[in-house]
């Protein structure tokens, strides 16, 4: 008759009976692998707010830049129907009408394929995200870390 005994654990440390083990063997082992985790666990937890400090200023630099391109946008159609206005009184109709409906439509297209582009993007997400979910939800598909 043979029996096997199979120990499967998850975590960053084993075991306290495994780190007895160690203890016995080697003297200071267990200080040695609590010294490793938390180093470990700093250095991700730095590399994290690194992240996210850079995030953070990615989406400000993305809202700043977005604001004045609206800004110009804007300047630039004013300026426009302002001249076209002009050429209008000056009884240039069909110059001052070109000048007044060609910065519009440019920037209505330009928001048009904006607006595209972000509900594309969004409906990617989405899927991604559904995707996960549903790995996560499948039974048996997570890997167990074996020690």
């Amino acid at each position: 008759m043979t029996i096997t005994h199979t120990a499967i654990f998850e975590g960053p440390l084993p075991p306290p009976e495994a780190l007895q083990k160690y203890e016995l063997i080697l003297p200071g082992m267990t200080d040695r692998l609590v010294t490793l985790h938390e180093k470990a666990f700093e250095l991700t937890r730095d590399q994290s707010v690194h992240r996210q400090g850079l995030e953070s200023r990615v989406i400000s630099g993305n809202i700043s830049s977005s604001k004045l391109g609206q800004w110009t946008a804007a300047a630039i159609v004013a300026m426009r129907l302002a001249a076209g206005t002009f050429l209008i009184d000056a009884g240039k109709s069909p110059e001052g009408l070109w000048a007044m409906f060609t910065p519009l439509g440019a920037v209505l297209s330009t928001f048009i394929f904006t607006r595209k582009k972000q509900d594309s993007e969004l409906a990617r997400k989405r899927s991604e995200i559904d995707a996960a979910d549903d790995r996560a939800k499948s039974p048996g598909e997570r890997p167990r870390q074996a020690r």
